[in-house]
């Protein structure tokens, strides 16, 4: 199984700022480990769906599949947390565990594990542990309900922190001797596809024991790709028709590869799991046919978008031809409430056959009507 990297779940989690001030409007599980939120943001333009597929991604996504009946967990989440504005989004340090705060007196924080199994917890304010979709218990600490959640000992530093003076303490760390790619990846938690990719760029065998004197090569590399990953280029790579794998920046061991590119991180990750998805979804294996599946879901989007908007023809349709025939009513209350805007209800429905006045909002200068049509 492909898991998600550190450095790209950074990334991601940088994209995800984007959603920051949107409101929770649903909380989903959708199959085993997999869940979608969905968000409602003003400054983006409406719903954003955001897909979390625990250890594999988390990203903005386009494809919406049927979640069925809610689960315990999810009615535990949606409990507490729906309707509320997610005030920040971040990934801890450089382990694989994102962040989630949710504004509010409870202080409600659901955080993210993108290693071992994977797991999502929701603590409050107290980071009390108030529900988790998976309880268990570690050597060093414990996810049960009531206890307080701890983080996995480790460097809080980020990524993006991590500078030339940080590369020369953390390769004195490293044991001459020892394979280079399990003794690299032990000290830069960047993802072992990364860690093999600088070894690789260094001209050094991933799988070769490590001498002192490569650490300066090694050092360079270290720097040379946190640069490159400042400036994602997120592809997938392709053979033989199917995806086979991604990454954030390119790989010398895919260079004879076909690759796709994409514009951000969360679109690559999307595009990535699609296929499995929707199989999943209905049951079946993943296959081939991807970009078929993805002009198939575009078209299917197209429907439902040209549905919703026949939908809402037809319905202001029908309040236009209600509002026309009971016209002149209308007219006649509205000059009613010019002569005396404070008439009573009951006095000004003695004088309407067809509508009837059910409210009136003086402050807000708002006449609830209702039509003999209904």
């Amino acid at each position: 199984m492909r898991e998600i990297a550190a450095v790209e779940l950074s990334l991601v989690v940088n994209e995800l700022n984007g959603i920051v001030d949107s409101f929770l409007r649903k909380f989903y599980e959708v199959s085993e480990d997999a869940f979608r939120m969905n968000f409602y943001s003003q400054s983006e333009g409406g719903k954003i769906d955001v897909f979390i597929s625990l250890n594999k991604t988390i990203n903005i996504t386009a494809y919406t599949e049927h979640a069925g009946e809610p689960t315990g967990f999810a009615m535990s989440i949606r409990k507490r947390i729906e309707g509320r504005r997610l005030a920040s989004i971040k990934q801890i340090g450089m382990d694989r565990i994102i962040e989630m705060d949710f504004s509010g007196s409870e202080g409600y924080k659901l955080i993210v594990e993108m290693f071992g199994k994977g797991n999502m917890i929701l603590v409050n304010g107290s980071m009390s542990i108030e529900s988790a979709y998976r309880f268990v218990k570690y050597k060093e600490r414990e996810i049960t309900r009531g206890s307080a959640y701890a983080f996995p000992a480790g460097d809080q530093r980020g990524i993006w922190d991590i500078d030339k003076e940080y590369i020369a303490k953390k390769l004195e760390e490293l044991r001459e001797g020892e394979q280079a790619i399990r003794e690299l990846s032990r000290c830069f938690n960047f993802g072992p596809l990364y860690v093999e990719d600088i070894l690789l760029r260094c001209g050094l065998d991933p799988r070769t024991p490590l001498k002192r004197e490569h650490y300066k090569a090694i050092g360079d590399g270290v720097y040379e790709f946190i640069e490159r990953a400042r400036h994602p280029s997120p592809s997938v790579y392709v053979r033989g028709g199917k995806y086979i794998d991604y990454s954030v920046v390119p790989l010398k061991k895919y260079e004879s590869a076909e690759a796709v590119h994409f514009n951000t991180v969360s679109e690559m990750l999307d595009s990535f799991y699609l296929e499995e998805r929707r199989s999943s979804a209905k049951g079946e294996e993943p296959e081939g046919g991807r970009k078929r599946k993805e002009i198939e879901l575009s078209i299917e989007k197209q429907k439902k978008i040209a549905e919703e908007m026949r939908s809402e023809a037809e319905e202001s349709r029908k309040s236009a031809n209600a509002i026309f025939k009971h016209i002149n009513e209308i007219n006649q209350l509205i000059m009613m409430l010019k002569e005396n805007e404070k008439a009573p209800i009951d006095e000004l429905n003695k004088n309407l056959k067809d509508i009837k006045v059910k409210s009136i909002d003086l402050k807000r200068k708002k006449v609830k009507i209702q039509l003999e049509d209904g």
